[in-house]
């Protein structure tokens, strides 16, 4: 299968399938999170967020943001956040990292971590026994390997960055200690 069509694909099952772990996540931060006066993202929010902030990151992994890249990004936007999403060009980057950090303050722009979404699903499977922290993990691995591949090249940075990203993300390590 070719990249475009396994994007297209993936784009067109993004919103149902992060829908689906929005309550497995909410359960878990209800848990974690009941007695904190601090805000708390709903589901959705956090993992739309942390999907657009991995996009935002792989984009630029090798420091230069193509129209394929760009064209990617939009979409994948688009199938996360809605029509309410604005559409960016590749002279955008910059004012979009700032956007999202103005609107997600507590975010943080890193793929040295494995997502808050991804551990929250780890602790409802192991509660549930499910496999929803399996089946997000493949997500964000999924979304940013067709980012890096959407100029047509595989740099060595992004080769790099990607490698690390699947380490982290798929460690079986005490990875929830950062939340609870």
């Amino acid at each position: 299968m070719s990249s475009h069509t396994e994007s297209i694909q993936l784009i067109e099952s993004l919103n149902a399938t992060i829908r689906e772990f929005v309550e497995p996540i909410e359960s878990v931060q209800l848990e974690i999170h009941s007695e904190e006066r601090d805000y708390v993202p709903d589901g959705l929010e956090l993992i739309a967020g942390e999907l657009t902030m991995m996009i935002l990151l792989f984009t630029n992994a090798d420091l230069e943001i193509t129209e394929e890249e760009t064209d990617l990004l939009n979409s994948f936007r688009h199938a996360i956040c809605g029509d309410d999403a604005f559409d960016l060009s590749t002279h955008d980057y910059l004012d979009m990292c700032r956007k999202f950090l103005r609107i997600h303050p507590d975010r943080r722009l890193s793929i040295d971590q494995k997502p808050y979404s991804v551990q929250y699903l780890e602790i409802y499977d192991r509660e549930h026994a499910s496999q929803y922290a399996e089946k997000s993990k493949d997500l964000f691995f999924q979304i940013a390997r067709i980012i890096v591949q959407a100029d047509g090249t595989e740099r060595t940075q992004e080769r790099i960055a990607l490698l690390n990203f699947k380490e982290i993300l798929y460690s079986t390590d005490a990875s929830t200690q950062s939340i609870e």
